[in-house]
């Protein structure tokens, strides 16, 4: 870490670091309709993950990296996700969902990523501990980015520190993947309904990094985990129509390829 940074691990609502945190992230990522309410996240403090919600245990933080005089250089945020059936009887892997990063400008390239990349994954694992899970299940970390887009050098720029950082995309064309509509559900059902925002969904399969593909079994699940989490934050009536973009999904047993020739294609 850089030296003249401390970490800090938001892990309440009562922690005086949140409100820096949060107001950091909607600042960047609000007017993209890309970050949930404050109640969301205040809600998403308290859970536990030994107190499990309709079959899934949940840990949530925001890891803040400041300066000596209490500048924020990056945050991150991120939420644990154990489905715990699955995982009891070792079919599939513990996720976290990495909801956003933001570094300073002033930051950039000195590796803050690197530097805030270990945090979800002890997190992860405090988690399966906390849940009576076996600390050795798989993990996978699982990011949303705005797709492709010739002309938008701010958004390629986002896919390409991804690709550096080696996170490996599931192919947009076979996994039509969404993120639910965050607005306010009175400003959804005014302007007709929810409108969920496509996205690529960016992978670390912690061990697995380099492994060019996987299953799309493997994909729902990671995809089920996301929206049980998100679905505590929102109307049922609006996250239907983030789940039913799953049944455009492969069968389970087909492969998915995990590179970055589906996302910047060769001319």
């Amino acid at each position: 870490m850089a030296r003249s940074l401390t970490q800090h691990i938001v892990h309440d609502c009562a922690d005086p670091w949140l409100d820096k945190g949060y107001d950091a992230l909607n600042q960047y990522f609000g007017v993209r309709g890309e970050m949930e309410t404050r109640a969301v996240i205040e809600q998403r403090l308290g859970w536990r993950p030994d107190t499990p919600i309709d079959g899934y245990a949940l840990r949530y933080e925001m890891v803040i990296l400041a300066d000596a005089d209490g500048a924020i250089a990056a945050v991150r945020d991120h939420c644990v996700v154990l489905a715990l059936d699955a995982i009891r009887v070792g079919v599939q892997a513990a996720v976290v969902h990495l909801s956003h990063i933001w570094i300073d400008p002033r930051w950039q390239g000195q590796q803050l990523t690197r530097q805030l990349h270990d945090a979800p994954i002890l997190a992860a694992r405090a988690a399966l501990a906390r849940a009576a899970l076996p600390t050795t299940t798989a993990i996978i970390l699982a990011a949303e980015v705005e797709p492709y887009q010739a002309d938008d050098r701010e958004r390629i720029g986002r896919l390409r520190a991804f690709q550096r950082a080696q996170y490996r995309p599931a192919d947009p064309e076979r996994i039509p993947f969404v993120q639910p509509d965050f607005r306010v559900p009175a400003v959804i059902d005014a302007s007709g309904g929810p409108q969920p925002l496509a996205l690529i969904l960016m992978l670390w399969r912690v061990g697995r990094e380099y492994e060019p593909e996987t299953t799309a079994g493997e994909i729902r699940h990671i995809v089920h985990c996301l929206y049980a989490m998100y679905g505590h934050g929102m109307d049922p009536r609006h996250m239907q129509a983030a789940y039913d973009t799953l049944a455009a999904y492969p069968p389970d047993t087909a492969t998915v390829r995990l590179s970055w020739d589906t996302v910047f294609k060769p001319a």
